[in-house]
């Protein structure tokens, strides 16, 4: 039996029993100076030589290789599953894969499994995966070019006896403890902070910059000194708390976490006692929080992990490759409040083994701000202010982000089309952005790629302000304006779009005031693309939503629909008059704009909402307060402020 899937530019991916192979991306460039980079995951390595890096967009080779992503993946003998390639883009002229496997046991190659695949033939029978031997395998793809050098990528299997996976049957690779948790995060939107309490039996330590390791931590008066020490005594499976004072500034962060909470209500919290303003952990180079594996049941309450050895430096003294809450793995029940993550080169990352292996992460009141990367992905690679993976329940509400994806004052970190304010991949599901300010990102503000929700939100000066596809969405309420350009070669200014999705309700939205020169982008787009051909159907609602002052070339509409799409359309307006019925509208005051809602314009709003203290909630600088006032100008005159 062959089952297929459609990944990318060219996919290797596994299929076995009734678990579906989770994939990590492996992409390898063979560049026209003989170099060869790999890119796997967020990591970016140079090969084989090379001179300095610079890549030539126009004849470089590119192979995506999609793996198992379990260490090892596992393959059950005489199941008869192929592993499949799938060809949806270029590769470089008479290139093949050859395909080896190592036992380790015996680090000896499995002669009959080896052979080449081509184009037009790219499928691993299984006939050759039944010849390996149980036990521990390495299998390598090579891309070979040729008048190029080779590239190479592996990854370790695990090839069990036949029915040792059955239909029902978890094996450790798979324990992954999926099971819905009825214990939603403890908070009720918009009636303001979360309020936490310890369980009765939690241990509370406090750390404090000028506390003793060799403290006990267990009260205010013998605080520890480290972030490290005071998670080593928490203890795993319990709902003790770890409590940094306010105010203070800390050397290094937790670095790698394992441990658990007891359950959604009785997590692992890190918290805050005394008075003031977040204390500020500087992760000196590394990682504030990076999970591995399975871990559950976290909360992150009122901290501000800061990359210092990012921000402010430059060349030589620059660190790349820091992260600030990074969690890879499985677990569920992931809740970070009123934090700040800055400067890092993804500021938060969740990304799961498998499709659905993290679930219920909520995101409330935080800042995400100033992530960037470097273009040359062999010194610092892409950067977003988010990246979310294989999650199942992601909420984002009342969150600020600002500016991530690139850094104006860090040579190399400029703005590229590869970098995001958030970018949620296709495999997460049951995801919502409420109330959420997203500015001034790279290039998107938000790629909802698996489809959800998208609230009373506030998109301005991104390329793009952000797109959703695959699961049904809902996209309402929300202002999106000023879009950009990426640079003056890359040419933007787009609102949003809607791709193939089950169903789509998109109204009560406002599109205004494109800043980019890029006059055949549009407003509002209902469009099709062909890599999201597997969606059955295209339903979209487009009623009540308004753009205004939305550059087009040769009097284009600002709205597109494409044919494709079955898309029921009325009450929309542009410009004050009706798309569907030609009647005009004249409106309170559709001049607002952010330089009349506060003083200094959006730069001064923003460093406002950037700014906001631990604990503060300032109104006038959130999505939902600065969308009702547009709302206000863009209603019709003499009414009370609703569209």
């Amino acid at each position: 039996m062959t089952k297929y899937f459609a990944y990318g530019l060219l996919a290797l991916c596994g299929v076995f029993a009734s678990q579906p192979a989770s994939a990590q991306e492996i992409t390898i460039e063979v560049n026209p100076d003989d170099s060869v980079h790999i890119v796997q995951g967020h990591e970016y390595e140079q090969v084989n030589g090379g001179s300095d890096g610079t890549l030539d967009s126009t004849d470089v080779s590119r192979m995506t290789v999609l793996f198992p992503q379990q260490k090892p993946a596992v393959y059950e003998l005489e199941s008869e599953e192929d592993y499949v390639l799938i060809v949806d883009g270029w590769l470089p002229d008479g290139a093949d894969i050859l395909l080896e496997a190592t036992s380790a046991g015996t680090a000896e190659a499995v002669d009959d499994f080896e052979h080449t695949i081509r184009g037009g033939d790219w499928l691993i029978d299984a006939k050759y995966l039944n010849k390996l031997p149980p036990g521990e395998v390495t299998l390598t793809a090579t891309l070979r070019t040729p008048g190029r050098r080779d590239a190479r990528v592996s990854h370790p299997f695990y090839i069990l006896e036949p029915g040792d996976i059955g239909e029902d049957q978890d094996t450790d690779w798979f324990d992954w403890e999926l099971e819905d948790n009825e214990n939603a995060a403890p908070f009720v939107p918009g009636e303001g902070f979360m309020v936490f309490e310890p369980p009765a039996d939690a241990r509370i330590y406090y750390v404090s910059a000028t506390g003793n390791d060799n403290a006990t931590g267990v009260s205010q008066n013998q605080p520890l000194r480290t972030l490290r020490a005071a998670y080593e005594k928490v203890r795993d499976d319990s709902g003790d708390w770890i409590l940094l004072k306010a105010g203070d500034t800390f050397d290094g962060g937790f670095g790698v976490w394992s441990k658990s909470g007891k359950s959604a209500d009785q997590p692992l919290y890190v918290g805050v006692y005394g008075d003031g303003d977040r204390p500020i952990v500087h992760t000196n180079g590394e990682n504030f929080w990076r999970g591995y594996g399975t871990v559950s049941n976290i909360a992150i309450d009122g901290i501000h992990a800061y990359a210092n050895a990012r921000l402010g430096k430059s060349g030589e003294d620059l660190v790349w490759r820091e992260s600030g809450m990074a969690h890879f793995g499985n677990g569920r029940n992931f809740v970070v409040h009123d934090s700040k993550f800055e400067g890092f080169r993804f500021n938060l990352v969740f990304q799961g083994y498998e499709e659905g292996s993290i679930r219920n992460v909520v995101l409330y009141r935080c800042i995400v701000n100033n992530s960037f990367g470097h273009w040359d992905g062999s010194i610092g690679g892409h950067s977003s202010g988010l990246y979310a993976q294989s999650i199942t329940g992601l909420r984002i509400i009342e969150c600020t982000f600002d500016r991530n994806g690139w850094n104006p004052q860090v040579h190399g970190a400029a703005r590229t089309k590869f970098n995001h304010n958030m970018y949620i991949q296709y495999n997460c599901s049951d995801v919502s952005v409420e109330r959420t300010l997203v500015t001034r990102g790279a290039s998107h503000g938000l790629q909802l790629r698996s489809g959800g929700d998208v609230i009373d939100s506030t998109f301005a000066r991104n390329a793009m302000g952000f797109y959703v596809t695959r699961e049904p969405s809902i996209v309402a309420d929300n202002v999106v304006m000023e879009s950009t350009d990426i640079n003056d070669r890359e040419i933007r200014g787009h609102g949003f779009s809607i791709f193939p999705v089950e169903e789509a309700l998109v109204t009560n939205n406002i599109v205004t005031r494109k800043v980019g020169r890029a006059g055949w982008l549009l407003a509002i787009e209902v469009g099709w693309t062909k890599a999201l051909s597997e969606i059955d159907s295209f339903d979209v609602t487009l009623r009540d939503n308004v753009v205004w002052d939305w550059y087009m070339d040769h009097r284009a509409s600002p709205i597109g629909v494409n044919g494709s799409a079955n898309t029921t359309r009325y009450n929309n307006a542009i410009d004050g008059i009706g798309k569907e019925n030609n009647a005009s509208v004249v409106y309170n005051d559709p001049y607002v704009d952010f330089d009349r809602y506060h003083e200094g314009g959006l730069s001064e709003f923003l460093r406002q909402a950037v700014q906001r203290r631990r604990g503060e909630w300032q109104d006038k600088f959130t999505a939902p307060a600065f969308n009702a006032y547009m709302r206000s100008g863009f209603s019709p005159a003499g009414s009370s402020g609703n569209l």
